[in-house]
């Protein structure tokens, strides 16, 4: 089978990702970037937006979903206390449990079994 050169080209062509917004708007020369943000940068009027269709939803949804830090399930025999500490022991603890790449709780839970096993 023979192929051509140019035809692997256009083929490269077509296969080459459009640009991103943002490495769009790196590209523009600095006068360019000023008149669209200039342009961008107002209060828009209701009349100006629509509601999300259903696939800008879903994007947007994933978006919250991504960004939003949530706190993590507890398991149901998972008992969540509190309990006062002195500032310095605890900045000592977050030093040590950072160190040991675990939660404070995680060290926290460590420390009691261990004293727990010892008594």
């Amino acid at each position: 089978m023979v192929v051509r050169c140019d035809a692997i080209a256009t083929e490269d062509a077509m296969v080459k990702k459009r640009k991103s917004a943002i490495e769009a708007f790196l590209a523009l020369s600095p006068e360019e970037k000023e008149r669209e943000f200039r342009s961008l940068d107002r209060e828009f009027s209701r009349d100006e937006t629509r509601p999300l269709n259903a696939e800008e939803r879903k994007r947007w949804k994933k978006f919250l979903n991504r960004t939003r830090p949530r706190r993590p399930k507890m398991k149901p025999e998972i008992k969540r206390v509190s309990f006062a500490i002195e500032l310095g022991l605890l900045k000592q603890v977050d030093r040590l449990a950072r160190r040991a790449g675990l939660t404070r709780s995680q060290l926290m839970a460590r420390g009691l079994e261990m004293l727990l096993r010892t008594s």
